[in-house]
């Protein structure tokens, strides 16, 4: 492993000043930040080791003495990246960045002590050092900016929807897209839609999928006027990777649980853009989808969210509906509860399963709530009759 502690670069000599980027390597703390004068002079005796000797500049009483006699002052002129190496860790990990792209990178202005010993650095030198800051409480230190920027965004992915469509198309052929559907797939009349917007952390722009069960007939169960007939649309979720929050592309490797942040090295190891994308067709054309787009697959799941529900939650005289066996979908699929799915679950059981079933589902969704949606009037009346 290296032992340098710092990358540096030389920007630029303007007169007495020397402006130079330092970035912590991975060798020691992840947001080490050079500060101080000594760590100037520790890069000057690299450029000209006639200036002092490594025992000097280690010898806090000697810097005290001399340290003005080559360095008059440091500041610090610009500054981004995280200065928190728990924070760093904690978001180079869930969102796979290299710690390198999030290390904090400072443009240090160093003033020294004449014009002369500034010409030692040399513009455009770049290079690791193994200079840190030894004397740290050095009283002409610079000081931390209240402002600090953020990193640039580590690999964005272009995520138009119509980009999507396509790619997953060519990978799923079983799938279809249509403008008022869009990406789908339907049969035995339970259909899935799987919609795609803009998501990820401003460091690592992605995109979400977000998944939709839709029942056509359920426009079948109300009336003609407005507000009577029912939307299609039963339950919602979201289908993403199980190591990261949204889709991007991922380092190679195990993709069910988070990577250790050093092995987050380079581009070398992400996964190609075309990879990303058969990952969402894989997950949205497992086996497991087949038995949701049937009739008994699509009571099953729902019955299954309900009476996985806390007791609170759930009614009173809550009994599990139909004999369907819930699809087994990857853990990579989520479904969210509404409290209008129990009224959902009725119109559900009506138009896939039984009638019997749908009065009891009414019975329970009236157990929890007195206010049923009025587009559910009509059926309602039907079941009650």
């Amino acid at each position: 492993m290296s032992s340098d502690t710092f990358r540096t670069r030389i920007l630029a000599v303007e007169g007495t000043d020397v402006i130079i980027e330092a970035q912590p390597t991975t060798a020691a703390g992840l947001c080490d930040l050079p500060i101080t004068r000594s760590f100037i002079l520790m890069l000057l005796t690299q450029h000209d080791r006639s200036v002092a000797t490594l025992e000097q500049i280690l010898d806090v009483a000697w810097l005290e003495q001399h340290l003005d006699e080559f360095v008059e002052s440091v500041r610090i002129d610009r500054m981004k990246g995280f200065t928190h190496e728990g924070l760093l860790r904690q978001i180079g990990a869930q969102w796979q960045i290299p710690a390198e792209h999030l290390q904090p990178r400072v443009t240090l202005r160093a003033t020294m002590a004449s014009e002369a010993l500034a010409r030692r650095f040399v513009v455009g030198d770049s290079a690791g050092t193994t200079a840190f800051d030894v004397w740290g409480f050095d009283p002409k230190r610079a000081t931390i900016p209240s402002e600090i920027e953020s990193p640039t965004p580590f690999d964005p992915m272009a995520w138009e929807p119509a980009y999507i469509n396509a790619a997953v198309l060519e990978r799923a052929p079983r799938w279809r897209h249509e403008p008022l559907l869009d990406l789908h797939r339907e049969h035995d009349g339970v259909c899935l839609r799987v919609v795609f917007w803009p998501g990820g952390y401003e460091l690592r722009p992605g995109f979400r999928a977000s998944v939709m069960l839709w029942v056509p007939g359920f426009a079948e169960l109300g009336g003609k006027k407005r507000g009577e007939v029912p939307n299609p649309h039963l339950l919602s979720g979201s289908v993403k990777p199980l190591a990261v929050p949204y889709w991007m592309r991922q380092y190679r490797g195990d993709d069910t649980r988070p990577q250790d942040l050093a092995y987050f090295a380079d581009d070398a190891h992400l996964e190609d853009v075309g990879d990303c994308y058969t990952r969402l067709a894989r997950t949205l054309d497992e086996p497991a989808v087949d038995v949701l787009l049937t009739r008994d697959g699509a009571i099953a799941l729902v019955e299954d969210l309900v009476a996985s529900l806390p007791k609170k939650d759930k009614p009173t005289n809550h009994a599990r509906l139909g004999k369907g066996v819930a699809p087994a979908l990857s853990s990579s699929w989520t479904w969210d509860y509404q409290p209008t799915t129990l009224w959902l679950r009725v119109l559900m059981h009506a138009a896939l399963g039984t009638r019997e079933d749908a009065k009891a589902a009414l019975a329970q969704a009236r157990a929890k709530s007195k206010r049923p949606p009025k587009e559910l009037k009509i059926l309602i009346a039907s079941l009650d009759g």
